[in-house]
């Protein structure tokens, strides 16, 4: 067997979230590259009605590539869809064997002696109960198999203060926690890593950039190798850390930063 042969995903399932846009979108085509069949499922908040063609979009693309997918909408911060999630994955292809907790999102900006209990809440329900809920559900999967792979994907803030961010920072810090936690408890059948990245480039924030050169240029000038990183960086590292390439490799949260240091955040507002 050849090192290259350790990052191949053949005949193995992964189910990846948030999967139809973005970063879970380069996550899912990595994968399916790989050799593994992928379950994509997400949520498209802002327009519910328009998940399923956005998830079957992904996987029009991923079958060209001669994969096999399984598209599930589901709303991740629901016990009930994250177990049909499961199901459906298992009935689809008799067994999981990675999960990729990418689901996630910003939030407003909000200082926090403003921020009410219900932002707060929907920042821990979008950032930390999704990864919970697809660790606790697919993790209790794995461990019954006797294997698989578990990466999840948090923040640079979670590590180091961002103002104004205290319910993005907070759940992020706590996904990295359950991922060390649940390394050592789950031990030694599944792994769990983090993979914590600084500002990526997908295409929404690629548009807040080009709007506004001032804050690129300062965003960059936290950045020792000059540039934000691209979505595919990160498939690379969750590829490498879901595969067999990596099989020493658990209770990590690995930083995909370019070199920014924790504290390099930038009050980067999405548009609506």
């Amino acid at each position: 067997m050849s090192v290259l042969d350790l990052f191949s995903l053949k005949g193995r399932t992964t189910i990846v979230t948030g999967a139809g846009q973005g970063i879970g979108r380069a996550i899912a085509t990595a994968f399916a590259e790989a050799g593994s069949n992928v379950v994509l499922t997400g949520m498209n908040v802002k327009d519910p009605e328009a998940s399923e063609t956005q998830l079957r979009g992904v996987a029009a693309d991923l079958e060209a590539l001669g994969g096999q997918t399984l598209c599930v909408v589901a709303d991740m911060r629901r016990r009930d869809d994250a177990e049909s999630v499961l199901a459906q994955a298992v009935s689809a292809f008799g067994a999981v064997d990675g999960l990729v907790n990418n689901v996630g999102g910003g939030t407003v900006p909000t200082p926090f002696l403003e921020l009410t209990p219900q932002r707060w809440n929907e920042g821990l329900q979008q950032n930390l109960k999704t990864t919970y809920l697809g660790c606790r559900t697919v993790g209790a999967h794995m461990l019954e198999r006797g294997s698989g792979a578990v990466v999840n994907v948090a923040d640079i803030a979670g590590i180091g203060p961002l103002t104004w961010y205290a319910h993005y920072g907070a759940p992020k810090a706590g996904v990295i926690s359950i991922t060390r936690t649940l390394a050592a408890e789950l031990a030694p059948q599944v792994r769990f890593n983090a993979i914590v990245p600084y500002l990526i480039r997908t295409a929404t924030v690629d548009a807040v950039m080009k709007a506004d050169l001032a804050l690129e240029q300062k965003a960059l000038s936290r950045t020792p190798l000059g540039r934000l990183g691209t979505p595919e960086e990160v498939a690379a590292l969750a590829l490498f850390l879901v595969s067999d390439a990596s099989s020493y490799i658990t209770g990590q949260a690995i930083r995909l930063t370019g070199g920014a240091q924790p504290g390099s955040n930038l009050r980067v507002i999405l548009p609506k």
